[in-house]
């Protein structure tokens, strides 16, 4: 009799244990990121606020650990990483990332679709438009939850031998692509090789000119020196790119409804935070390219008629493909705000 006392004893006091080693590791929010950590970086300073405020908003019983400059994964793991759940969420990515997992989100990232960032925003910040239709496709099949932005700058492209003016400039050029289709299909479109290398390994890559461009936000650029390496810096302005800040769904509704609405609140203020502020690195950026001697080709040397129209048929080849419909491209191309 006592030998089983002892066993259901031990039994209970082992059962115990693990109940409060589960709950201590589902308080734990593991953030990743591939941005650079530099710690003037707007983006850095953007993922590691999300961080403090989560800390402090929940009183830390939500104990957030933030991961940068791609200690977790690349970016298309990062992306199945937080609908998995094996870290609870992710901050870096943009939507072309995410159109791994959801095709919908690549409506976002066509060329040229976009007026101007207020165009952009006024999208974003719309549940009732194809954000709400992508938001809602992301929890219901991958299990991810966006609650909120981090805003960048317009993708430029940076060159070595020759700068970008017109879509003829791109043609024989290898360019640096993400894990992306839809910048595949655009540099494609413009005539260059898109090679795809993930943005860790993109500075050796430039230097070793295994290739000779590449295109993103011009403060992700000069985050990761590349204005040291490479010759010109074209202000092309072909995508209008956003990071996004996401959380796996399953962490999510395991906590309390106090720690969700401090999360929530520390996105809202994240994204406040950053439509005010990401402006001011754009002018940085630019002279941190004059100061390391780059060709800055500006938008006004920029044939925006002529990358229009060759980039005119990047949408239709998704239409095509059944990534989103006509109807859905033309309510944001027409949307008014």
């Amino acid at each position: 009799m006592k030998k089983v006392l002892v066993s259901i004893l031990l039994c209970t006091v082992l059962c115990s244990y693990s109940v409060c080693a589960f709950a201590e590791d589902a308080s734990i929010m593991r953030i990743a990121s591939i941005t650079s950590a530099r710690a003037d970086s707007y983006e850095y300073i953007c993922e590691t606020m999300f961080r403090d405020l989560i800390n402090k908003y929940t009183n830390s019983t939500v104990k957030a650990e933030y991961y940068p400059a791609s200690q977790l994964g690349s970016t298309a793991e990062l992306a199945e990483a937080v609908g998995l759940g094996t870290v609870q969420s992710t901050l870096g990515l943009g939507y072309d990332i995410y159109a791994n997992l959801e095709p919908l989100c690549l409506i976002l990232c066509m060329p040229y679709l976009f007026r101007d960032y207020e165009h952009f925003r006024a999208l974003l910040e719309n549940s009732d438009s194809v954000i709400g239709e992508i938001t809602e496709k992301l929890a219901n099949d991958s299990d991810i939850l966006v609650f909120g932005h981090i805003y960048r700058s317009a993708r430029v492209t940076i060159t070595n031998g020759k700068g970008i003016k017109t879509p003829d400039d791109f043609k024989g050029m290898v360019i640096r692509s993400p894990e992306s289709t839809v910048n595949v299909k655009w540099l494609e479109a413009m005539g260059a090789s898109p090679v795809t290398i993930t943005w860790g390994e993109l500075y050796t890559s430039l230097s070793q000119g295994a290739a000779q461009g590449a295109e993103n936000s011009i403060t992700t650029i000069t985050d990761s020196s590349l204005q040291d390496i490479v010759e010109f810096c074209s202000e092309t302005n072909h995508m209008m790119p956003v990071n996004v800040i996401t959380v796996n769904k399953i962490w999510f509704n395991s906590l309390t409804t106090e720690q969700q609405q401090a999360i929530r609140k520390a996105a809202k203020e994240v994204t406040a935070y950053s439509w005010n502020a990401f402006r001011e690195p754009i002018n940085t950026s630019w002279e941190a390219f004059k100061k390391a001697g780059v060709t800055c080709i500006r938008a006004d040397e920029i044939d925006f008629d002529a990358f229009q129209k060759q980039s005119a048929n990047v949408y239709k080849y998704f239409v095509k493909e059944g990534y989103f419909t006509e109807d859905q491209y033309n309510r944001i191309l027409n949307m008014k705000y």
